[in-house]
């Protein structure tokens, strides 16, 4: 059966609405049901269409909004990419780690190359040497980095979302190695759904405004920490009109310090 044989025939001109139906359901179906979700939530909570709130969802969807775009050419020409999660994650600790020592700037690009590097050589391995995309995604997540919305001693990493645990789960097993990103503030907010205890990961990356008294007890439940200095950020200039960055961090990440820890999974 042919392309053109599969798709549905388009109504006759002059045909009357009822005949029409079909199509225009098809066509605009998604854009009805999106406007009438937005109806009711807004009508529930008017505080949903408030400057803030569309604000806080812009910024907290950017991200997948931008790797949507990638994917729908993906998915265009008959591809898929499983390892769009470790790749936005990988980005992400590069752009922490190069932006302890360099402007936002650097970070920002340091981030995108790693990102390109990525898929450019996900792309060669598809196109040029012709395997498969879901052999060559999947392997290419042998190193899972995840972000967490919460982690706690007795929860481990937690997210809000049941649907983002399942995915991040997925991808823990097909991993050999997962390493989570997590801000400090996240500390003790045990989020809807646990997806990994802090003894699976091999390493947990979170900023030196962790307490010492809070990594004692990660550590105690099993948690291996990489703690980056975000607090150098402090210059005294003394007579000699030189400058020195005073740093607090339990674990200062070093410039020779790029190969991250291993410690095997229990």
């Amino acid at each position: 059966m042919s392309e053109a044989d599969a798709l549905p025939a388009a109504p006759p001109a002059g045909a009357t609405w009822q005949a029409q139906l079909p199509s225009l359901i098809r066509v605009y179906g998604i854009i009805v049901a999106l406007v009438l979700l937005l109806a009711v939530v807004t009508i529930g909570n008017p505080a949903f269409l408030s400057q803030n709130n569309l604000f806080n969802m812009a910024s907290q969807w950017a991200p997948a909004g931008i790797m949507a775009v990638g994917m729908t050419f993906v998915i265009l020409t008959g591809g898929f990419d499983l390892s769009v999660a470790s790749a936005y994650s990988l980005c992400a600790v590069v752009a922490a780690y190069v932006g302890q020592d360099h402007a936002p700037l650097v970070a920002f690009a340091a981030a995108i190359a790693a990102g390109l590097v990525f898929g450019l050589a996900n792309g060669i391995l598809v196109a040029v040497v012709r395997i498969n995309p879901f052999i060559t995604t999947v392997g290419s997540a042998d190193k899972a980095f995840l972000g967490s919305s919460g982690f706690t001693a007795e929860k481990g990493h937690s997210t809000p979302n049941p649907d983002d645990a399942q995915i991040k789960e997925a991808i823990m097993r097909v991993s050999d190695e997962t390493y989570v990103l997590v801000d400090s503030s996240k500390y003790g907010h045990n989020c809807l759904t646990s997806f990994t205890r802090l003894c699976d990961v091999e390493l947990t990356i979170t900023d030196s405004h962790l307490s010492s008294s809070k990594a004692k007890t990660l550590e105690a439940a099993g948690a291996t920490l990489r703690i980056a200095d975000i607090r150098g950020a402090e210059l005294n200039s003394d007579a000699r009109g030189t400058a020195n960055i005073k740093g607090v961090s339990q674990k200062r990440t070093s410039k020779n310090d790029l190969a991250l820890d291993r410690k095997p999974k229990r």
